[in-house]
């Protein structure tokens, strides 16, 4: 597979939608008995543009897959046949290219109690633009890392993140998500728990008006 051919997501539907991530990869067949030689090697994804709004850390469903597909077909003409989109390994880096609500990190999102899309175009946060606060509680199905540097597993400690949100649109919801778990995750690793894998956080989210928060 060509990994340097430049693809379009099909979420890129009109002229007036924005490039805003650049996704590359690789992908590979997981073990199976009879499986050999070049089907074992994992291959470069084509690269794709993908015009997604939010959660720019990796591609959205639509892009994903696009490119699983893309990856089984050729296995499919390389002889690795039999397979399907569950039995890929498929591994993503993403390049933001351009767009207007850049993500915060979690550090930025904990120390100001806002999430990403109080900071649009660069504008500073004005608190009287905000309306409500996303609430999450996240246990952790994976291992930490604990202060130590050992890996440990205890499902039943939660951590909870409380942010500002500027915009409550479903559009904004994915990202909103996102900034919450990635809070969660690092006022964890801030009370010396590391989680391994930030995407093994279960959370569950709400929203609610400022003052009943």
């Amino acid at each position: 597979m060509d990994g340097s051919s430049l693809k379009l997501s099909s979420n890129c539907k009109s002229y007036t939608d924005s490039l805003s991530v650049l996704v590359t990869g690789t992908a590979s067949l997981k073990e199976k008995p009879g499986l050999a030689g070049e089907c074992l090697a994992p291959v470069a994804l084509p690269a794709v543009w993908s015009c997604q709004r939010n959660a720019y850390e990796k591609p959205d469903e639509v892009t994903e897959n696009m490119m699983r597909f893309a990856a089984l077909d050729h296995f499919d003409k390389m002889g690795c046949q039999g397979f399907n989109v569950a039995d890929l390994n498929l591994n993503f880096n993403t390049t933001v290219i351009g767009t207007k609500n850049p993500e915060k990190s979690a550090k930025e999102m904990a120390e100001t109690g806002t999430a990403s899309n109080c900071h649009v175009m660069g504008n500073a946060f004005d608190i009287n633009d905000s309306f409500m606060t996303m609430k999450s509680t996240c246990y952790n199905t994976g291992d930490y890392v604990d202060e130590r540097g050992q890996t440990v597993r205890n499902y039943n400690i939660p951590f909870t993140s409380s942010i500002i949100s500027c915009d409550s649109s479903d559009d904004a919801w994915p990202q909103l998500q996102e900034d919450g778990r990635k809070t969660a995750a690092y006022l964890a690793e801030k009370a010396g728990l590391r989680p391994k894998n930030v995407e093994d956080l279960s959370c569950t989210f709400s929203l609610l008006a400022q003052g009943l928060a």
